[in-house]
Protein backbone atom coordinates (compact mmCIF):
# COMPACT_ATOMS: atom_id res chain seq x y z
CA UNK A 1 0.00 0.00 0.00
CA UNK A 2 1.28 3.44 -0.86
CA UNK A 3 0.37 6.56 1.08
CA UNK A 4 0.76 10.09 -0.26
CA UNK A 5 2.35 12.57 2.10
CA UNK A 6 0.21 15.66 2.70
CA UNK A 7 3.35 17.80 2.58
CA UNK A 8 4.56 16.67 -0.83
CA UNK A 9 3.66 14.87 -4.01
CA UNK A 10 5.76 11.80 -3.28
CA UNK A 11 4.30 8.39 -2.52
CA UNK A 12 5.55 6.57 0.56
CA UNK A 13 5.01 2.89 1.21
CA UNK A 14 3.46 2.24 4.60
CA UNK A 15 3.60 -0.68 7.01
CA UNK A 16 1.64 -1.35 10.21
CA UNK A 17 3.66 -2.77 13.10
CA UNK A 18 1.60 -4.40 15.85
CA UNK A 19 0.77 -7.71 17.48
CA UNK A 20 -2.71 -6.50 18.45
CA UNK A 21 -5.75 -7.22 16.29
CA UNK A 22 -7.76 -4.56 18.14
CA UNK A 23 -5.30 -1.92 16.92
CA UNK A 24 -5.51 -3.23 13.34
CA UNK A 25 -9.31 -3.01 13.59
CA UNK A 26 -9.11 0.52 15.04
CA UNK A 27 -6.76 1.63 12.25
CA UNK A 28 -9.18 0.22 9.65
CA UNK A 29 -11.91 2.41 11.19
CA UNK A 30 -9.60 5.37 10.54
CA UNK A 31 -9.16 4.29 6.91
CA UNK A 32 -5.64 2.95 7.45
CA UNK A 33 -4.93 -0.48 6.02
CA UNK A 34 -1.86 -2.21 4.70
CA UNK A 35 0.72 -4.86 5.42
CA UNK A 36 0.77 -5.80 9.11
CA UNK A 37 3.86 -7.23 10.79
CA UNK A 38 4.27 -8.15 14.46
CA UNK A 39 7.92 -7.06 14.43
CA UNK A 40 10.30 -5.47 11.95
CA UNK A 41 13.94 -4.93 11.12
CA UNK A 42 15.56 -1.78 9.78
CA UNK A 43 15.38 -3.29 6.28
CA UNK A 44 11.60 -3.77 6.65
CA UNK A 45 10.90 -0.11 7.48
CA UNK A 46 13.69 1.89 5.84
CA UNK A 47 12.21 4.87 4.02
CA UNK A 48 8.61 3.83 4.77
CA UNK A 49 5.74 5.34 6.74
CA UNK A 50 5.40 3.12 9.80
CA UNK A 51 2.21 3.01 11.84
CA UNK A 52 2.90 1.49 15.26
CA UNK A 53 5.36 1.56 18.12
CA UNK A 54 9.07 1.25 17.39
CA UNK A 55 12.23 1.75 19.44
CA UNK A 56 13.89 5.05 18.49
CA UNK A 57 17.06 3.37 17.16
CA UNK A 58 14.91 1.56 14.57
CA UNK A 59 12.35 4.36 14.04
CA UNK A 60 15.09 6.73 12.87
CA UNK A 61 15.31 4.69 9.65
CA UNK A 62 11.64 5.17 8.75
CA UNK A 63 10.54 8.13 6.66
CA UNK A 64 7.65 8.81 9.08
CA UNK A 65 6.38 7.09 12.21
CA UNK A 66 2.75 7.37 13.26
CA UNK A 67 1.89 6.30 16.78
CA UNK A 68 -1.50 5.61 18.27
CA UNK A 69 -1.52 7.47 21.57
CA UNK A 70 -4.00 7.05 24.41
CA UNK A 71 -4.02 6.98 28.19
CA UNK A 72 -4.34 3.40 29.35
CA UNK A 73 -5.60 2.72 32.88
CA UNK A 74 -3.34 0.49 34.95
CA UNK A 75 -5.83 -2.39 35.01
CA UNK A 76 -5.91 -2.55 31.19
CA UNK A 77 -2.13 -2.45 30.68
CA UNK A 78 -0.68 -5.55 29.10
CA UNK A 79 -4.08 -6.63 27.78
CA UNK A 80 -5.23 -6.79 24.19
CA UNK A 81 -7.62 -3.90 23.70
CA UNK A 82 -10.47 -3.94 21.20
CA UNK A 83 -11.12 -1.17 18.69
CA UNK A 84 -14.06 -0.05 20.83
CA UNK A 85 -11.86 0.15 23.93
CA UNK A 86 -9.29 2.21 22.01
CA UNK A 87 -12.10 4.59 21.03
CA UNK A 88 -13.25 4.79 24.67
CA UNK A 89 -9.68 5.60 25.75
CA UNK A 90 -9.52 8.47 23.24
CA UNK A 91 -6.94 6.96 20.88
CA UNK A 92 -5.44 9.50 18.47
CA UNK A 93 -2.85 9.37 15.70
CA UNK A 94 0.35 11.43 15.90
CA UNK A 95 3.02 11.41 13.19
CA UNK A 96 6.72 12.04 13.77
CA UNK A 97 10.09 12.13 12.10
CA UNK A 98 12.70 10.53 14.33
CA UNK A 99 16.12 12.12 14.00
CA UNK A 100 19.14 11.24 16.15
CA UNK A 101 20.97 14.17 17.75
CA UNK A 102 24.70 13.99 18.40
CA UNK A 103 26.84 16.04 20.72
CA UNK A 104 24.42 16.11 23.65
CA UNK A 105 26.19 16.30 27.02
CA UNK A 106 24.68 14.66 30.07
CA UNK A 107 27.12 16.17 32.58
Amino acid sequence: MVATSENSNISIEKIIVTRHQGLVDWLERQGITGEVKPSVTVDDIKGKHVIGALPAHIAQHAYLVTSVDYTCPFEKRGKNLTADELDELGAKLFTYRVVPVSGVSFN
